[in-house]
């Protein structure tokens, strides 16, 4: 199995999109303002599935 097809199946991603990258996310190393909740894209955010 790819890397690609191992998230895909692990997010439940039909077969017709495809995983362009994947960010890790961590700790930051400095601290930085966050952006105001009423800029935030939500239509755009998945959580752990693509549905």
């Amino acid at each position: 199995m790819t890397a690609e097809g191992y998230i895909q199946e692990l997010l439940g991603l039909p077969e017709h999109i495809k995983v362009e990258c994947v960010l890790g996310i961590g700790h930051p190393a400095e601290e930085k303002q966050s952006v105001p909740a009423e800029k935030l894209q939500r239509n755009k955010i998945r959580y752990n599935q693509w549905t």
